[in-house]
């Protein structure tokens, strides 16, 4: 079977868990290939237990140390697309994490994207004057985080160094009065890094790494803006879907900050979603459900 017609799941991983075992059981089809990202700070070894039948598995080896908020986040994606790039052309490339499963068959889903060629993202353009959520976001790329990759580890040292990048940050905003994406003209756009893209536009999106590196590489949640920037900002954004395909869904009174993990109470939500994927799914906290979407 040609590349051209077979599909590419990137999988971000940094844990051994029954839930990444069904994933990738789901996915085995031999109509996909699956890379997977082992974030660097866990230990390899303990995924070697992962096989597939039909499916091509890939553990890449270009890995990088995850941190909440850092650009590793978006090195990591980045690394993922370069290795299914360089192994052919595929029909689509989709972005999950270990924690997400499929809501529709490999039939469903190869049928859908068969003749597609649109950009399954979220993206909307970032206006900070349209509100406390946009200018905080606005404010990721606008200042420099410098010593990023500290925030919200524990011990003296990365302390310290938050407490620098609090300092610079404020030096930039009220003594300086530097504004990155303001200097620089840009315009940004903002949403769920979870995607499905053709081929060309992936790698488009590579082709403009250097730049990626540039906008985001001292910035804060890159991830959510750098694909959706990238994409808009040239003459592919006229077929970007405005819709990634997932159910996810933040509880804003409760935690705005990380999504809802699905229980058995919300099956009937997930079976009769038009969505393909879903996140979270957590088997530590409901088993239950992760069987019956993945085996019915």
């Amino acid at each position: 079977m040609t590349k051209e017609i077979k599909h590419a799941y990137l999988i971000l991983a940094h844990k051994s868990t029954y839930t990444l075992h069904k994933l990738i059981e789901s996915l085995d089809d031999e109509r996909n290939d699956i890379y997977i990202h082992i974030d660097l700070k866990s230990e390899i070894s303990s995924f070697k237990e992962y096989k597939t039948k039909t499916a091509q598995l890939n553990f890449i080896t270009e890995r990088y140390p995850i941190i909440w908020g850092g650009f590793n986040m978006v090195l990591a994606e980045l690394a993922l697309l370069r290795a299914a790039t360089e192994n052919g052309k595929y029909k689509y490339y989709h972005l999950l994490s270990g924690n997400d499963l499929p809501l529709k068959n490999q039939n469903e889903i190869h049928n859908f994207f068969d003749n597609k060629q649109l950009a399954y993202i979220e993206s909307t353009l970032v206006d900070p004057q349209n509100g406390r959520f946009w200018r905080s976001i606005y404010r990721r790329i606008s200042v420099r985080r410098f010593f990023i990759k500290y925030k919200g580890q524990d011990g003296l040292v990365p302390q310290v160094f938050s407490n620098i990048d609090r300092m610079l940050i404020l030096i930039q905003e009220k003594i300086l009065r530097r504004d990155f994406v303001k200097k620089n003209k840009l315009k940004l756009y903002y949403g769920s890094q979870w995607f499905s893209l053709p081929d060309d536009i992936v790698r488009y999106v590579l082709s403009k790494s250097e730049s990626i590196q540039w906008i985001f590489g001292n910035s804060y949640i890159p991830d959510e803006l750098f694909l959706q920037t990238i994409i808009e900002n040239s003459s592919l954004k006229e077929r970007i879907e405005n819709d990634n395909l997932r159910y996810i869904v933040f509880d804003a009174e409760k935690d705005s900050k990380h999504p809802h993990i699905w229980k058995m109470e919300d099956y009937n939500k997930l079976r009769f979603s038009d969505c393909f994927f879903a996140r979270k799914f957590d088997d530590t906290i409901d088993k239950k459900i992760i069987l019956k979407v993945t085996d019915g």
